[in-house]
C-alpha cells in the first residue's frame, strides 16, 4: 500500500509540472499549461501563475501538447529573427493584412531613394529597389521581421521614390 501511494504521488507531481510548448511566429517558445483551445485561439497560463492569457493561433507556428500531439497553427513560414539593421535582408515586405494578423506592431517605417523620381524617370527600378532596402533597414532597426505596405505602395515625386509601411514582429 505504501508503494501505491508513493507511485500515485509521483505521477500526480509529474502531471502538475508537465507543460505544453507553444512556438510563436516571431521565434519565441513558451512553456505553458493550455486550458482551452479553439480553432482560432488558445487560453493558457504559465507554471505557478493563475493569470489566464490568450493568444491568436495566427501568431503561432506550432503547439506541442504534453501528450506529444502536435498542432500546426499557421501555414505560412516562420518569421525570421532580426537582430538589427545588419539583418535587413531577412525582413519581408507584404501587402496582405492577413500576413501580420496577430503580430506585434512596432511602428511606421519609411524607405526613400533619390533615384527614380520625376527628375530621373529612367531610374525608377533602381530607386524602388533602394527605397525597399531602406524600408527594410528601418524595420530591422526596430526588430521587425515583416512590413505591411500602405495602400499606395511606392510614391514617385520630384525627390525620388518613397515607400511607407508598418513594421511587425
Amino acid at each position: 500500500m505504501k508503494y501505491f501511494i508513493v507511485i500515485v504521488m509521483i505521477l500526480m507531481s509529474l502531471s502538475i509540472f508537465s507543460q505544453d510548448i507553444v512556438i510563436k511566429r516571431n521565434g519565441d517558445t513558451l512553456k505553458v499549461h493550455i486550458s482551452k483551445s479553439t480553432p482560432d485561439q488558445i487560453e493558457f497560463n504559465f507554471l505557478h501563475d493563475t493569470v489566464i492569457h490568450s493568444e491568436n493561433k495566427d501568431t503561432l507556428v506550432k503547439i506541442i501538447y504534453v501528450s506529444g500531439q502536435e498542432e500546426n497553427c499557421y501555414r505560412a513560414k516562420k518569421l525570421p529573427v532580426v537582430h538589427g539593421a545588419k539583418d535587413y535582408k531577412k525582413v519581408e515586405i507584404t501587402t496582405n493584412p492577413d500576413d501580420v494578423k496577430g503580430l506585434t506592431k512596432l511602428g511606421e517605417v519609411v524607405g526613400k531613394s533619390v533615384y527614380g523620381g520625376e527628375s530621373s524617370p529612367g531610374y525608377v527600378d533602381l530607386g524602388a529597389k533602394r527605397a525597399r532596402n531602406n524600408l527594410k533597414e528601418h524595420a530591422a532597426r526596430l526588430g521587425g521581421s515583416i512590413v505591411l505596405l500602405k495602400e499606395k505602395g511606392e510614391t514617385l515625386n520630384a525627390e525620388g521614390v518613397k515607400i511607407v509601411g508598418t513594421a511587425y514582429k
